[in-house]
């Protein structure tokens, strides 16, 4: 989107709400994903099993898949 915007292209707002809203799905699952393998549950404490839900409910929120 950066790019077009530098070659002048207008983009359509729609558009631009869908990649956005595309782009905040794919960090969330990457995150969640990144914790869940860091994460050794049988040794996991209070903070870490907060922070994995934490982020289930940001993906949640941000449609990604089960």
């Amino acid at each position: 989107m950066e790019a077009a915007r530098n070659l002048g292209v207008e983009l359509d707002i729609g558009l631009v709400g869908e990649a956005n809203k595309c782009t905040s799905r794919l960090i969330s699952e990457r995150n969640l994903r990144f914790h869940m393998e860091m994460t050794k549950i049988p040794e996991s404490d209070n903070d870490q099993v907060e922070r994995l839900k934490s982020l289930i409910e940001i993906a949640q929120d941000n449609n990604v898949a089960q």
